[in-house]
Formats: structure tokens, C-alpha cells, sequence
């Protein structure tokens, strides 16, 4: 399940130091996510330089296989 995958990679990258905080807002975190929907992920101290190249890991690692 996708939020159980973005809470692990999540998790672990706040266990490195990769991340200050993260909150998930919107439609996943109230249990609305359909097919047309997006993830709202909100992180706290990753600079403006490293926010796309951390999504498309994030991305990576929590799609379906």
C-alpha cells in the first residue's frame, strides 16, 4: 500500500538526517486517495537544490512493483 511505503522511505530518511520533519497532507492523509490523486508530502530542512532529486527517490522507491 502507497502509505505504508512513503512512512517507511519516509521514516528511515528522518532516522538518517536526510529530512528535519515531514508531514503528508490531503487526500492520502485522510483516506480520500483515489486514481486521479496526488501525494502532498511537506518536508522541512531539505534544501531547494536536493527537493526534486529526493521526490524522484522517494517516487522510485514507493512504487508498486
Amino acid at each position: 500500500m502507497l502509505i505504508d511505503s512513503l512512512h517507511r522511505e519516509v521514516s528511515a530518511l528522518l532516522r538518517q538526517g536526510t529530512l528535519e520533519r515531514a508531514w503528508l497532507i490531503g487526500s492520502l492523509a485522510w483516506g480520500h486517495f483515489g486514481a486521479g490523486s496526488d501525494v502532498d508530502l511537506v518536508v522541512q530542512g531539505v534544501s531547494e537544490e536536493f527537493a526534486p532529486a529526493l521526490w524522484d527517490e522517494l517516487t522510485r522507491r514507493c512504487a508498486p512493483r
